[in-house]
Order: C-alpha cells, then structure tokens, then sequence
C-alpha cells in the first residue's frame, strides 16, 4: 500500500487488519501523507490485540511526529507482535525519541529498527543508547542523518561497549568527525556483536581513518564496514592498507568517494577477495 496518499483516513482503516486479520503478517504504509492521528489508530489496535499477525510495519516518509511516536512506544511497551518497525523520516523528534526509549527498556519483541532522519539529534541518542543498555532484543538500529554530532558520541561509545546485542548499526551521515571517530574507534576495539558498521559521511578524514584502522588487528567480529565519502586522503588510507591486511573478518569497506587513489589499495584487494563469502 506505499504511495496512495490514503491520509490519516486510510491508515485508521488498517486497524481493523491489525485487529481482525490471521494471515497478512507485514504492513506496508510507507509514503502515505499519515499524520499522528491516523498513527494512534494503528497503535491503539495493536494495544487492543498484542498478538496480531502483523510482526512488521513500515511507516517511513510519513509524518507521525512526537505524538505518533509516543502512541506506536505504548503498544511496544506491551510486546506486541512487532519485530520490524520502519520510522525512516517521520519528524520524531526528541521527543519522539524520548517516548520510543521508554518502551525499548520494556519490550522483548522488536528486532530491528530504522530511526533514520528524524531529526533525533544528541539528546535524543542519550535517551535511546541508555535505553538499548537495558534491551536484548534489538540486533538492528538504524540512525542515519540523526543529527548526531561530537556531543552524542559519547552515549554511542557506551552504547556499543555495553550493548551485547546489536549487530548492525548505521550512523551514516551524520557530525561524528575525527574526534567522535576516535573515541568511536575505542569502543569497537573489543566489542564481540556488531558486524555491520555505517559510518559514511562523517567527515572523519584522515586522522579518523587512522582510528578506525587501528580496530582492524584487534576487532574479529566487524565484517561490514562504509567509509563513504569521509574526506580520507592517502594518509589515512595507509593505515587502513597495513592493518586490514591483519585483519580475518572484514571482508567488505567501501572507501568511495574519498581522496585515494587506487593503486593504493590494491594490496587489500586480493586479501578481501579472499574473505568474501562463498556464494549460497
């Protein structure tokens, strides 16, 4: 049901799909002009029957906002069935983000996350990394164009020292520069969960790539790693080069979009075709 326009009205209806259905077990109502109204609706079903089909619901580009956060954390407050929510630009908020957190502490059902350009910003990752620090459940957080900024780094680096659970964490496109990556760089040294890392589009540069680099002798459990378009210049892929050729995990960095030529990546090239997984 992506991109019908079906407004506050349409989304209302799905209620009873939430309510009444035994079959359909994903709900797509992305790009649908929903406002908080038509949210609470939908909520309030999922309230009313914790144990609907319905395990994942994608309401992205919609415009949900602080209310319609808060509605959607008082059904997952319950554990509904929910195991995916898609909230990828809906004008949340900190507020939102707030409303969200406190459920997060209480649900033990949602696996996956996306809060992707919500204009979430510092204090709102403080109150969602505190509350991932209580959850075991959630292996996938996505926290692209956040607004995260030096500032929030440091519920980040707690966040992933401490989290035992997330494997997959995207905070592309946000404020990180070479301090955040730096001190993001000493937690991921011994951190055992998270295989996946987005980190594209931070401006970490060449003193961030070398902190990030100096993870690749120690870290065997990252295998996924992007460093788009980061301002990394040959100085910072250096080290890189040198130690991810100690390294026996990754196997997949994207380094487009930097200042590197590519003559000087080719000794990792062979050592990362090495490491691909064999095709299923």
């Amino acid at each position: 049901m992506s991109s019908n326009c079906i407004e506050d009205e349409g989304a209302a209806s799905f209620a009873a799909v939430v309510l009444h259905n035994n079959t359909v077990t994903s709900l797509d109502l992305s790009v649908n002009w929903i406002n908080s109204d038509g949210v609470v609706e939908i909520a309030n079903a999922f309230l009313e029957n914790p144990n609907s089909t319905i395990t994942s619901i994608d309401l992205s580009c919609n415009t949900i906002c602080p209310k319609g956060a808060r509605a959607m954390a008082e059904a997952l407050s319950v554990d509904c069935a929910l195991r995916h929510i898609n909230f990828f630009s809906n004008n949340i908020e900190t507020d939102g983000a707030y409303e969200l957190s406190k459920s997060i502490i209480k649900n033990h059902t949602l696996t996956s996350l996306e809060l992707s350009t919500n204009l979430i910003g510092n204090e709102g990752i403080k109150y969602l990394s505190q509350a991932l620090l209580e959850n075991n459940t959630i292996v996938s957080l996505s926290l692209s164009q956040s607004l995260i900024a030096y500032e929030g780094i440091k519920y980040l680096v707690s966040l992933i020292s401490l989290n035992h659970t997330l494997t997959f964490l995207d905070l592309s496109y946000n404020f990180i520069g070479p301090k955040g990556a730096e001190e993001l760089s000493l937690s991921l040294e011994n951190n055992k969960t998270i295989t996946s890392l987005d980190l594209s589009s931070n401006s970490i540069g060449d003193d961030g790539a070398t902190a990030i680099a100096g993870i690749f002798p120690k870290n065997n459990t990252l295998q996924r790693l992007s460093l788009y378009n980061n301002k990394i210049g040959p100085k910072g892929a250096k080290p890189i080069v040198e130690n991810l050729l100690k390294n026996h995990s990754l196997y997949s960095i994207n380094l487009l979009a930097n200042r590197i030529d590519a003559y000087i990546l080719k000794p990792i090239v062979k050592r990362l075709e090495h490491l691909l997984p064999a095709p299923s």
